[in-house]
């Protein structure tokens, strides 16, 4: 196969990820089917989520997810994911000053001292140990995207 351009790739994902859903082969799969689906794709819904998206998700209203439907609303969950991923990684190269790959005590300290009131230095460290789960003495991007996922 040759060289895919992200969208195909993304295309080719959501098509297997159906089919792998359609376990009866009929080209629609039942809406508790689509909590999995979801989370082949990482994203995990809680009870109300997961019952929102199937109300979205079955704009026909019934009772099935055929293709299109799936497909439509994989690509916006998605491209959410996407821009999620994007305000992360913009984050995490305002606090990596250096350009490292890694956030020091000193860059983390100097973005959480900028303007304004001053953090003490304990503060940081406190806030420095958080994030360093690895405790490695720096933080990495998956650090950094955990920090502030649960901050």
């Amino acid at each position: 196969m040759a060289d895919l351009s992200e969208e195909e790739k993304e295309a080719l994902e959501i098509r297997r990820s159906f089919d792998y859903l359609d376990v009866s082969k009929d080209g629609r799969i039942s809406v508790a089917e689509i909590v999995r689906g979801t989370q082949i794709h990482g994203l995990n819904p809680t009870s109300k989520e997961a019952s929102e998206m199937i109300a979205e998700i079955d704009t026909s209203g019934n009772g099935y997810v055929e293709f299109e439907e799936y497909e439509k609303f994989m690509k916006k969950e998605l491209k959410k994911l996407d821009y999620e991923q994007k305000l992360f990684r913009d984050a995490f190269k305002k606090f990596d000053k250096d350009g490292s790959g890694f956030v020091s005590f000193e860059e983390l300290k100097k973005a959480l001292c900028g303007k304004g009131d001053r953090m003490s230095d304990e503060d940081v460290q406190y806030f420095f140990d958080e994030a360093d789960l690895n405790k490695d003495g720096k933080i990495d991007y998956e650090e950094f995207v955990k920090w502030f996922s649960c901050a």
